[in-house]
């Protein structure tokens, strides 16, 4: 962690992958799913895209098999901005719309907020937009402090 906020990428992404390794060897499939999101996201700062969507790819199939929401809205992120990092904002929109469904149902305000703010950004939203607005996942009592415990 301390590499990736120094802007060490290449130090902080074998850091994830040791322990990508250590998860695996452990049994624990909610570290490798954490871990493999993280190193996607490493993989984008690189520019690396194409290795970003493979990480996201096998961190998604584990948190579907597990039904571990946060994990899963986070590989659907991570998909959604690789590719508009790529310039496809169509296929982008549809992660992305995918990600903000299950961070609104965990009551994940932060990361849905980002969400909503990466999807007016690159798709419009018409006046009558299904996108729920933060506030009214307030007012529904649905705001989560802890994320990772939200199963499917």
């Amino acid at each position: 962690m301390v590499q990736q906020l120094s802007g060490d990428y290449t130090a902080a992404a074998a850091s994830h992958q040791r322990a990508l390794e250590l998860f695996r060897d452990l049994g624990d499939r909610v570290g490798q799913a954490e871990t493999l999101n993280r190193l996607g996201a490493l993989s984008l700062r690189m520019t690396a895209t194409g290795q970003a969507r493979e990480r996201y790819t096998r961190a998604l199939a584990i948190a579907r098999d597990l039904g571990v929401l946060p994990e899963k809205a986070r590989a659907l992120e991570g998909m959604g901005n690789s590719h508009l990092q790529d310039g496809n904002p169509g296929l982008a929109a549809e992660y992305l719309r995918q990600a903000l469904e299950i961070y609104q149902r965990i009551g994940h305000v932060r990361a849905a907020g980002r969400v909503q703010q990466t999807l007016r950004q690159y798709e419009p939203q018409p006046a009558n937009s299904r996108l729920a607005p933060l506030s009214a996942i307030h007012r529904a009592g649905r705001v989560s402090r802890h994320p990772r415990r939200h199963h499917e």
